[in-house]
């Protein structure tokens, strides 16, 4: 069902930030798959009985993407869809930061850094009243700068909290830039206990990586935006949105870049180069449009995925001497 659901929530995204002339539609594509997967598959929720005790709760930490939520809950029938073509309008029912008072929301969001903390307190609750839900937060990379999550975190982890699930969605990007070029100055706190601040300068960003300390934990940090023409923005996002289309393969299952980029170099060029474009096990396979995606061709499993993985690193390492490393995070 997910891959039909998260088609009918590209179609609505688009259209609802498009009629409404707003922004945040990259924020809510980046996470298009994810709460395709949560609404139709996993959460325990009911449009018959919006508030049944042993409901799963779903907190919207970057209550700005609220348009992908809307959508998801109007396909699940918990309200009319015309309600979608209302979105942000004068006397819709549907505003621009996700809201309590629509169907199926739990909580309204908006300013970033508070999601988290509310889905502890509800896992928190349900446990002590023997609920057997569980609480799923969404949040941005960008609120893993706030003190009030990284407090969150260490609580539940402290607390030993297991039915609170906290989704990171790490899309990288702030606007039209990356975060690096945006940050001016970032509060940390070292394994001493010290608060220390680096900026931009110090800092010394790098494609995935930083020369932070590795026990540092960064609990705020300092941006600095600029303005610009709306339709000058609009004809980016267009843009972006038909680069991405036309380079990579967006509407297949995928879990995104598999490898890092090797320093001066690009592992999708490597890996076309050492003849792995369609390269498969199973029904994982490495895509004909941009190589360094692996693709679930059916009912690919974990194993068949890593396996293809494993053959592409000893391709490329044979060919051009060059150890690729994951991006994808293998647990178990």
């Amino acid at each position: 069902m997910s891959k039909l659901f998260a088609k009918k929530l590209l179609d609505d995204v688009v259209t609802m930030t498009n009629n409404a002339g707003t922004s945040h539609v990259g924020g809510c594509l980046s996470c298009l798959d994810i709460i395709s997967v949560l609404f139709s598959q996993i959460i325990n929720i009911d449009k018959k009985n919006l508030k049944f005790k042993d409901r799963d709760r779903f907190i919207l930490s970057k209550g700005h993407t609220a348009a992908i939520v809307y959508s998801a809950l109007a396909n699940l029938g918990f309200y009319p869809k015309k309600w979608l073509s209302t979105f942000i309008q004068d006397g819709t029912k549907l505003p621009g930061h996700i809201d309590h008072k629509v169907p199926g929301v739990e909580f309204s969001t908006g300013s970033l850094g508070h999601g988290l903390s509310v889905g502890l307190g509800m896992a928190i609750s349900m446990k002590r009243n023997k609920i057997k839900s569980k609480a799923y937060v969404l949040l941005s990379d960008g609120e893993m700068n706030t003190g009030s999550t990284w407090e969150s975190i260490m609580f539940a982890g402290h607390h030993k909290v297991d039915n609170l699930i906290a989704i990171v969605d790490k899309n990288k990007i702030q606007s039209f830039g990356e975060t690096k070029d945006i940050i001016k100055e970032i509060k940390t706190i070292n394994k001493k206990g010290e608060l220390v601040s680096y900026y931009n300068d110090q800092i010394n960003f790098d494609y995935r990586e930083s020369n932070l300390p590795i026990d540092t934990i960064v609990i705020s940090a300092k941006y600095e935006c600029s303005y610009g023409d709306k339709e000058e923005i609009k004809i980016k996002m267009k843009d972006i949105k038909e680069k991405r289309e036309k380079f990579q393969p967006i509407k297949s299952k995928t879990s995104g870049s598999t490898f890092k980029n090797p320093k001066h170099n690009y592992a999708a060029k490597l890996i076309e180069l050492s003849g792995c474009k369609g390269l498969r096990v199973g029904d994982a396979i490495v895509s004909h449009k941009h190589a360094n995606f692996l693709i679930n061709n059916g009912k690919a499993t974990a194993s068949q995925i890593e396996d293809l993985g494993s053959m592409i690193i000893d391709k490329v390492y044979h060919k051009f001497n060059i150890s690729l490393n994951w991006e994808i995070k293998i647990i178990g």
